[in-house]
Protein backbone atom coordinates (compact mmCIF):
# COMPACT_ATOMS: atom_id res chain seq x y z
CA UNK A 1 0.00 0.00 0.00
CA UNK A 2 2.52 2.58 0.94
CA UNK A 3 5.17 1.99 -2.01
CA UNK A 4 1.77 2.12 -4.73
CA UNK A 5 0.81 5.43 -3.18
CA UNK A 6 3.52 7.84 -2.13
CA UNK A 7 1.58 11.03 -0.12
CA UNK A 8 -1.94 11.82 0.12
CA UNK A 9 -1.23 15.00 -0.34
CA UNK A 10 -0.47 14.10 -3.99
CA UNK A 11 -3.89 11.61 -4.67
CA UNK A 12 -6.27 14.75 -2.97
CA UNK A 13 -9.92 13.94 -2.21
CA UNK A 14 -9.91 11.05 -4.96
CA UNK A 15 -11.68 8.60 -3.30
CA UNK A 16 -10.71 5.43 -4.85
CA UNK A 17 -6.95 6.14 -4.43
CA UNK A 18 -7.89 6.37 -0.83
CA UNK A 19 -9.21 3.44 0.63
CA UNK A 20 -5.43 2.28 0.38
CA UNK A 21 -4.49 4.74 3.16
CA UNK A 22 -8.13 3.96 4.86
CA UNK A 23 -6.81 0.10 4.69
CA UNK A 24 -3.78 0.68 6.71
CA UNK A 25 -5.50 2.76 9.10
CA UNK A 26 -7.81 0.06 9.75
CA UNK A 27 -4.09 -2.01 10.24
CA UNK A 28 -3.19 0.58 12.35
CA UNK A 29 -6.13 0.54 14.31
CA UNK A 30 -6.13 -2.89 15.10
CA UNK A 31 -2.59 -3.07 16.34
CA UNK A 32 -2.80 -0.77 18.35
CA UNK A 33 -1.37 2.41 16.38
CA UNK A 34 -4.13 4.34 17.01
CA UNK A 35 -2.77 7.93 16.55
CA UNK A 36 -1.05 7.03 13.25
CA UNK A 37 -4.09 5.77 12.16
CA UNK A 38 -6.12 9.04 13.17
CA UNK A 39 -3.18 11.65 11.87
CA UNK A 40 -4.07 9.89 7.93
CA UNK A 41 -8.06 8.95 8.75
CA UNK A 42 -8.92 12.40 9.76
CA UNK A 43 -7.47 14.68 6.76
CA UNK A 44 -9.22 12.04 4.53
CA UNK A 45 -12.44 12.25 6.32
CA UNK A 46 -11.85 16.22 5.95
CA UNK A 47 -11.04 16.13 1.85
CA UNK A 48 -13.85 14.17 0.82
CA UNK A 49 -15.99 16.26 2.93
CA UNK A 50 -15.51 19.19 1.21
CA UNK A 51 -15.05 17.56 -2.39
CA UNK A 52 -18.91 16.49 -1.80
CA UNK A 53 -18.20 12.53 -1.98
CA UNK A 54 -20.81 11.38 0.03
CA UNK A 55 -19.89 7.28 -0.67
CA UNK A 56 -16.38 7.28 -0.13
CA UNK A 57 -17.01 10.22 2.79
CA UNK A 58 -19.16 7.35 4.14
CA UNK A 59 -16.09 4.43 3.78
CA UNK A 60 -13.78 6.85 5.36
CA UNK A 61 -16.10 8.01 8.72
CA UNK A 62 -16.86 4.00 8.88
CA UNK A 63 -13.21 3.73 9.21
CA UNK A 64 -12.82 6.77 11.61
CA UNK A 65 -15.61 5.39 13.73
CA UNK A 66 -14.04 2.04 13.88
CA UNK A 67 -10.96 3.30 15.33
CA UNK A 68 -12.20 5.55 17.80
CA UNK A 69 -13.65 2.35 19.06
CA UNK A 70 -10.60 0.40 19.27
CA UNK A 71 -9.06 3.69 20.86
CA UNK A 72 -12.06 3.28 24.04
CA UNK A 73 -14.11 6.40 22.64
CA UNK A 74 -17.35 5.18 22.03
CA UNK A 75 -19.09 8.81 21.44
CA UNK A 76 -17.04 9.71 18.75
CA UNK A 77 -17.20 6.61 17.16
CA UNK A 78 -21.29 6.78 17.25
CA UNK A 79 -20.72 10.00 15.86
CA UNK A 80 -18.81 8.76 12.50
CA UNK A 81 -20.86 5.57 11.88
CA UNK A 82 -23.88 8.04 12.21
CA UNK A 83 -22.88 10.07 9.46
CA UNK A 84 -21.54 7.41 7.48
CA UNK A 85 -25.10 6.21 7.40
CA UNK A 86 -26.64 9.39 6.70
CA UNK A 87 -24.22 9.48 3.59
CA UNK A 88 -25.40 6.22 2.48
CA UNK A 89 -28.93 6.95 3.03
CA UNK A 90 -28.42 10.26 1.28
CA UNK A 91 -27.08 8.07 -1.99
CA UNK A 92 -30.67 5.96 -1.75
CA UNK A 93 -28.36 2.39 -1.16
CA UNK A 94 -30.45 0.28 1.02
CA UNK A 95 -27.60 -2.18 1.35
CA UNK A 96 -23.72 -1.00 1.33
CA UNK A 97 -21.91 -4.33 1.07
CA UNK A 98 -18.35 -2.61 1.66
CA UNK A 99 -19.48 -0.87 5.02
CA UNK A 100 -19.79 -2.97 8.01
CA UNK A 101 -20.59 -0.22 10.59
CA UNK A 102 -23.64 -1.91 12.45
CA UNK A 103 -21.99 -4.00 14.90
CA UNK A 104 -19.18 -1.35 16.02
CA UNK A 105 -22.42 1.14 15.84
CA UNK A 106 -24.42 -1.12 18.34
CA UNK A 107 -20.93 -1.93 20.81
CA UNK A 108 -20.73 2.11 21.01
CA UNK A 109 -24.51 2.32 21.26
CA UNK A 110 -24.31 0.25 24.32
CA UNK A 111 -21.33 1.29 25.91
CA UNK A 112 -23.35 5.06 26.06
CA UNK A 113 -26.13 3.32 27.61
CA UNK A 114 -28.68 3.91 24.56
CA UNK A 115 -29.88 0.74 23.85
CA UNK A 116 -33.22 1.79 22.40
CA UNK A 117 -31.37 3.43 19.30
CA UNK A 118 -29.01 -0.24 19.78
CA UNK A 119 -31.91 -2.15 18.80
CA UNK A 120 -32.68 -0.07 16.15
CA UNK A 121 -29.29 -0.71 13.97
CA UNK A 122 -29.25 -4.37 15.01
CA UNK A 123 -33.10 -4.67 13.24
CA UNK A 124 -31.41 -3.14 10.24
CA UNK A 125 -28.48 -5.06 10.22
CA UNK A 126 -30.71 -8.22 10.19
CA UNK A 127 -33.01 -6.57 7.67
CA UNK A 128 -30.02 -6.24 5.39
CA UNK A 129 -28.68 -9.81 6.51
CA UNK A 130 -32.24 -11.10 4.78
CA UNK A 131 -31.73 -8.92 1.73
CA UNK A 132 -28.36 -9.85 0.95
CA UNK A 133 -27.00 -12.93 2.95
CA UNK A 134 -23.14 -12.25 3.52
CA UNK A 135 -20.66 -14.55 5.72
CA UNK A 136 -20.01 -11.17 7.59
CA UNK A 137 -23.51 -10.46 8.69
CA UNK A 138 -23.79 -14.44 10.09
CA UNK A 139 -21.07 -14.04 11.85
CA UNK A 140 -21.74 -10.94 13.48
CA UNK A 141 -25.77 -11.40 14.43
CA UNK A 142 -25.17 -13.43 17.39
CA UNK A 143 -22.77 -11.29 18.95
CA UNK A 144 -24.86 -8.65 18.26
CA UNK A 145 -27.98 -10.01 19.60
CA UNK A 146 -26.06 -11.51 22.73
CA UNK A 147 -25.10 -7.94 23.60
CA UNK A 148 -28.47 -6.30 23.16
CA UNK A 149 -29.98 -9.26 25.61
CA UNK A 150 -27.03 -9.36 28.12
CA UNK A 151 -28.23 -5.52 28.18
CA UNK A 152 -31.62 -6.06 29.20
CA UNK A 153 -30.10 -8.10 31.71
CA UNK A 154 -31.15 -11.64 29.95
CA UNK A 155 -27.72 -12.90 30.50
CA UNK A 156 -28.82 -16.85 29.80
CA UNK A 157 -30.31 -16.33 26.99
CA UNK A 158 -27.61 -14.29 25.61
CA UNK A 159 -25.25 -16.95 26.60
CA UNK A 160 -27.29 -19.62 24.37
CA UNK A 161 -28.02 -17.06 20.99
CA UNK A 162 -24.05 -16.86 21.04
CA UNK A 163 -23.39 -20.33 21.52
CA UNK A 164 -25.34 -22.32 19.39
CA UNK A 165 -24.49 -19.75 16.69
CA UNK A 166 -22.19 -21.04 14.10
CA UNK A 167 -18.40 -20.35 14.42
CA UNK A 168 -17.19 -18.26 11.21
CA UNK A 169 -13.65 -19.67 11.24
CA UNK A 170 -13.47 -17.60 7.55
CA UNK A 171 -13.55 -14.27 9.74
CA UNK A 172 -10.82 -14.88 12.96
CA UNK A 173 -11.20 -11.39 14.31
CA UNK A 174 -14.99 -11.58 14.32
CA UNK A 175 -14.47 -15.08 15.52
CA UNK A 176 -12.32 -13.79 18.31
CA UNK A 177 -14.72 -11.15 19.54
CA UNK A 178 -17.50 -13.62 19.09
CA UNK A 179 -15.54 -15.84 21.72
CA UNK A 180 -14.90 -12.80 23.85
CA UNK A 181 -18.55 -11.96 24.23
CA UNK A 182 -19.01 -15.10 25.04
CA UNK A 183 -16.66 -16.10 28.08
CA UNK A 184 -17.59 -13.00 29.50
CA UNK A 185 -21.24 -14.15 29.57
CA UNK A 186 -19.85 -16.96 30.67
CA UNK A 187 -17.80 -15.56 33.56
CA UNK A 188 -20.90 -13.63 34.89
CA UNK A 189 -22.83 -16.61 35.14
CA UNK A 190 -19.97 -18.06 37.13
CA UNK A 191 -19.03 -20.71 34.75
CA UNK A 192 -15.10 -20.08 35.04
CA UNK A 193 -14.07 -23.59 33.32
CA UNK A 194 -16.20 -22.60 30.26
CA UNK A 195 -15.02 -19.00 30.64
CA UNK A 196 -11.50 -20.07 30.01
CA UNK A 197 -11.84 -22.19 27.29
CA UNK A 198 -13.84 -19.15 25.70
CA UNK A 199 -11.53 -16.70 26.25
CA UNK A 200 -8.53 -18.37 25.93
CA UNK A 201 -9.59 -19.28 22.63
CA UNK A 202 -10.07 -15.61 21.85
CA UNK A 203 -6.90 -14.38 23.64
CA UNK A 204 -4.76 -17.06 21.11
CA UNK A 205 -6.70 -15.63 18.40
CA UNK A 206 -5.95 -11.78 18.98
CA UNK A 207 -2.45 -12.82 19.62
CA UNK A 208 -1.84 -14.10 16.43
CA UNK A 209 -3.99 -11.52 14.52
CA UNK A 210 -1.46 -8.96 16.35
CA UNK A 211 -4.44 -7.14 17.86
CA UNK A 212 -2.85 -6.07 21.17
CA UNK A 213 -5.87 -3.99 22.48
CA UNK A 214 -8.35 -7.19 22.51
CA UNK A 215 -5.58 -9.22 23.56
CA UNK A 216 -5.52 -7.20 26.72
CA UNK A 217 -9.49 -6.91 27.24
CA UNK A 218 -9.66 -10.80 26.62
CA UNK A 219 -6.60 -11.38 29.16
CA UNK A 220 -8.54 -8.85 31.43
CA UNK A 221 -11.38 -10.75 31.18
CA UNK A 222 -9.49 -14.14 32.05
CA UNK A 223 -7.90 -12.32 34.94
CA UNK A 224 -11.36 -12.31 36.63
CA UNK A 225 -11.80 -15.97 36.70
CA UNK A 226 -9.20 -16.60 38.93
CA UNK A 227 -6.16 -14.49 41.32
CA UNK A 228 -3.19 -13.41 39.80
CA UNK A 229 -0.64 -10.78 40.87
CA UNK A 230 0.08 -7.78 39.12
CA UNK A 231 2.42 -7.46 36.24
CA UNK A 232 5.74 -6.07 36.24
CA UNK A 233 6.56 -2.75 34.15
CA UNK A 234 6.89 -3.35 30.25
CA UNK A 235 4.71 -7.08 29.88
CA UNK A 236 1.46 -7.31 28.50
CA UNK A 237 -1.61 -9.15 30.97
CA UNK A 238 -1.09 -12.42 28.17
CA UNK A 239 2.84 -12.21 28.56
CA UNK A 240 2.32 -11.86 32.61
CA UNK A 241 0.08 -14.54 32.63
CA UNK A 242 2.54 -17.17 30.65
CA UNK A 243 5.23 -15.81 32.57
CA UNK A 244 3.61 -16.88 35.96
CA UNK A 245 2.75 -20.26 34.93
CA UNK A 246 5.88 -20.85 32.94
CA UNK A 247 7.42 -19.93 36.44
CA UNK A 248 5.93 -22.08 38.74
CA UNK A 249 7.93 -25.10 37.25
CA UNK A 250 5.26 -25.74 33.90
CA UNK A 251 6.30 -26.97 31.04
CA UNK A 252 5.13 -25.46 27.75
CA UNK A 253 2.59 -27.67 26.90
CA UNK A 254 1.23 -27.92 30.60
CA UNK A 255 1.47 -23.72 30.62
CA UNK A 256 -0.72 -23.88 27.32
CA UNK A 257 -3.57 -25.97 28.97
CA UNK A 258 -3.76 -24.26 31.84
CA UNK A 259 -4.05 -20.98 29.78
CA UNK A 260 -6.14 -22.32 27.46
CA UNK A 261 -3.56 -21.33 24.34
CA UNK A 262 -1.21 -23.23 22.31
CA UNK A 263 2.06 -24.13 22.84
CA UNK A 264 3.09 -21.66 20.20
CA UNK A 265 1.43 -18.84 21.78
CA UNK A 266 2.90 -20.01 25.15
CA UNK A 267 6.62 -19.69 23.30
CA UNK A 268 5.48 -16.64 21.40
CA UNK A 269 4.83 -14.68 24.89
CA UNK A 270 7.53 -15.99 27.03
CA UNK A 271 9.91 -14.85 24.53
CA UNK A 272 8.95 -11.66 24.17
CA UNK A 273 8.77 -11.26 28.04
CA UNK A 274 12.29 -12.88 28.44
CA UNK A 275 13.41 -10.05 26.06
CA UNK A 276 11.47 -7.30 28.44
CA UNK A 277 13.08 -8.74 31.47
CA UNK A 278 16.19 -9.07 30.04
CA UNK A 279 16.44 -12.63 31.24
CA UNK A 280 17.27 -15.88 29.74
CA UNK A 281 16.26 -18.42 31.46
CA UNK A 282 13.54 -20.23 33.51
CA UNK A 283 15.63 -19.97 36.58
CA UNK A 284 16.03 -16.36 36.16
CA UNK A 285 11.91 -15.69 35.38
CA UNK A 286 11.51 -17.89 38.53
CA UNK A 287 13.55 -15.36 40.95
CA UNK A 288 12.07 -12.69 38.91
CA UNK A 289 8.34 -13.24 39.27
CA UNK A 290 9.01 -13.84 42.79
CA UNK A 291 11.16 -11.01 43.47
CA UNK A 292 8.25 -8.86 42.05
CA UNK A 293 5.44 -10.77 43.90
CA UNK A 294 7.42 -9.66 47.00
CA UNK A 295 7.53 -6.24 46.29
CA UNK A 296 3.62 -6.54 44.82
CA UNK A 297 2.08 -7.25 48.22
CA UNK A 298 -0.19 -10.17 48.24
CA UNK A 299 -2.38 -11.46 44.70
CA UNK A 300 -5.63 -9.70 43.53
CA UNK A 301 -9.11 -11.02 43.67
Amino acid sequence: IEASCATLEQIGSRGPWVTAFLIRSRIDARGGRIERARATTLPIVESLAAGGNPWFSAIALDTLGSLELAAGNPADAVDAFTQAEEHVRSLGIVCPVPLSFEPELIEGLLALGRLEPARRVLEQLEDRGRMLPRLRVEAVLPRCRALLLAADGLLERALGEITHAREVSELPFQLACTLLTRGTLERRLKRRADAGRSLGRALELFDQLGAPAWSEKTQAELDRTGRRAPAPAGLTPSEQRIAELAASGLTNREVARAAFVSPKTVEANLGRAYRKLGIRSRAELGARMAQDREGSGPPLT
